[in-house]
């Protein structure tokens, strides 16, 4: 299935690519190898990650980072909205589409 990123959740992921480097050489890489593994899972199965509450958003969780893929399930693609840390601001994404 298709998968594109809103603006905001691109951001989000140079963002936090950025903080990590800062705090070694090469771990902005090794984040952004995680995202995309979990990103692939998600292109292929999206329906094995849970719905977020009542909402129709759902999560795909990292496992060596402690960030989360929020995104939407559509008909024809897969739209991921955020790229949120797990600790901060929690459902701050909520409004987005």
């Amino acid at each position: 299935m298709k998968t594109e990123f809103s603006d905001s959740a691109k951001a989000e992921l140079r963002s936090a690519r950025e903080h990590y480097d800062a705090e070694r050489a090469g771990l902005g890489r090794e984040f952004l190898l995680e995202m995309r593994e979990i990103v692939s899972r998600i292109r292929t199965t999206p329906l094995q990650f849970p719905a977020i509450g009542r909402t129709e958003a759902r999560r795909a969780l990292g496992s060596r980072f402690p960030y989360q893929i929020v995104f939407f399930v559509l008909a024809d693609r897969v739209r991921i909205i955020a790229v949120a840390h797990q600790h901060r601001k929690p459902r701050y994404w909520r409004g987005r589409s």
